[in-house]
């Protein structure tokens, strides 16, 4: 089986399913001048013979799959993305900067569930939560079935 990143959908069409790095199919099998590709969702897709494709990985396929190892990467990675590292617990801060932040251990010290219509510098934590707690019951089976598909 080979591995296809691009393919064409019909015959004088452009190069353009599964352009995304990373993303791949594997050719299944040849006949009656049709080929069988199966795509990364697991759908089967028929295409004539005569579509061209390019075989291989895209440059950079699986970049994301490589761990960042140390701190200093994650710096270097999101310093020119946007300030979203690093993320820091609000239990961790001291009072002025957040309303979970202060006292003699790092606990909320209050119910951690906020109203929908509280002003911005109160709105952290669980916003108009409909439920909190351990999930129980039937909707704990479900959430669990979820985790290990």
């Amino acid at each position: 089986m080979k591995r296809i990143y691009l393919f064409q959908a019909s015959t004088y069409h452009g190069l353009s399913t599964l352009k995304g790095y990373s993303q791949f199919s594997l050719n299944l099998q040849l006949c009656h001048n049709q080929l069988w590709i199966k795509l990364p969702s697991g759908a089967k897709k028929i295409v004539p013979s005569g579509c061209r494709a390019m075989i291989g990985q895209v440059a950079g396929g699986g970049r994301t799959e490589k761990p960042l190892l140390k701190a200093g990467n994650a710096y270097h990675k999101f310093r020119v993305k946007r300030n979203s590292w690093p993320k820091v617990r609000g239990v961790a801060m001291n009072p002025v900067e957040h309303p979970h932040g202060g006292g003699n251990h790092q606990h909320i010290g209050h119910a951690s569930t906020v109203r929908r219509d509280a002003p911005p510098g109160q709105k952290v934590g669980l916003i108009a939560a409909r439920r909190t707690g351990r999930l129980r019951g039937q909707a704990a089976a479900t959430a669990s079935k979820a985790d290990k598909a």
